[in-house]
């Protein structure tokens, strides 16, 4: 378990500790590489939309689960299911698509599964990736 402030300069240490464990497990370096793309897109949507006034934490957790890596994240900002917003429309040219929303649909398509919940005044969003 890793815990640190939401703040942009923190990021490597969650993307070091989840990338060390998703190695650790044996998974292969495109299922790696999705990984670390799903943790960066994670970790910066909280810095930059839960967090509040340089309170708010994020905590890391990763475990090995029937052949899954599953890397649960939790933090303590503004309540956000990020699994309720829309996907973007990507036949609609960039130009024209409304900012934002993205990265949770990036996320969505790359892990295996994604869950959230809120529970004692945290969110938390489970990653799970196949060995």
């Amino acid at each position: 378990m890793i815990k640190h402030q939401a703040i942009l300069e923190n990021l490597h240490l969650f993307l070091e500790y989840a990338i060390q464990f998703a190695k650790d497990s044996g998974i292969n370096d495109v299922n790696l590489s999705r990984i670390e793309l799903a943790i960066e897109e994670t970790i910066v949507n909280i810095i930059n939309y839960s967090s509040t006034k340089n309170t708010t934490e994020i905590e890391m957790n990763c475990e090995l689960r029937n052949s899954a890596v599953i890397i649960e994240v939790a933090d303590n900002g503004t309540p956000f299911n990020p699994l309720e917003k829309e996907d973007p429309d990507i036949s609609i040219p960039i130009e024209d698509r409304e900012i934002g929303g993205l990265g949770i649909f990036l996320i969505k398509n790359i892990m295996d599964d994604v869950h959230y919940k809120r529970t004692d005044d945290h969110n938390i969003l489970t990653l799970e990736k196949n060995i």
